[in-house]
């Protein structure tokens, strides 16, 4: 069984993850780069964890490579979808939604 202080460190550390992400999308400079700084500082931390829980050194071994796989197979497919730099001149921070609806919907009436 997975001990509760696990899980909470995972879903905490997942959700802390993704609103960093959303966070530097729209306002790093270059945010390929810092996402695989923060994915980089997230494996480390990861490996926390494991050297608590592990009983012995094949299981710690084990614990580990999983974390190192499946930050192999996630990171680069979520690294692909951010720009890696901002054309100069444009903002870091993208308009409002609500801007960018209201402005489709006026659009279509013209139409």
């Amino acid at each position: 069984s997975v001990p509760l202080g696990a899980a909470v460190f995972a879903t905490v550390g997942a959700g802390g993850g993704v609103y960093a992400l959303a966070r530097l999308a729209g306002r790093a400079p270059r945010p390929r780069r810092m996402f695989l700084l923060l994915a980089t500082a997230g494996l480390l931390a990861s490996a926390v964890p494991p050297l608590q829980a592990a009983t012995g050194v094949s299981t710690l071994i084990w614990l580990l490579v999983m974390h190192v796989v499946a930050a192999l197979a996630l990171v680069p497919v979520v690294a692909s979808g951010l720009p890696t730099g901002r054309p100069a001149g444009e903002p870091q921070v993208p308009g409002h939604l609500s801007n960018q609806v209201a402005g489709s919907a006026s659009s279509e009436r013209n139409l």
